[in-house]
């Protein structure tokens, strides 16, 4: 019982982390040339290089 309690506890904490960190998709993820680039920017440049069908890691081109 003890051992559920604490899987449970491990769980919820976890589960909290991951919307806290994705709450702001327009927080700073790069500096580049004193220019901000965002999450945002990220995700929004990845889904269009899928969209083209770019080869390869498209988040890592995205980047």
């Amino acid at each position: 019982m003890r051992g559920m309690i604490i899987l449970l506890a491990f769980l919820c904490t976890a589960t909290a982390v991951g919307p806290a960190r994705a709450a702001n998709p327009y927080a700073a993820a790069y500096t580049v040339n004193n220019g901000v680039i965002t999450f945002y920017d990220i995700e929004q440049r990845t889904m269009f290089l899928e969209a083209l069908g770019a080869p390869g890691d498209v988040r890592e081109l995205a980047i």
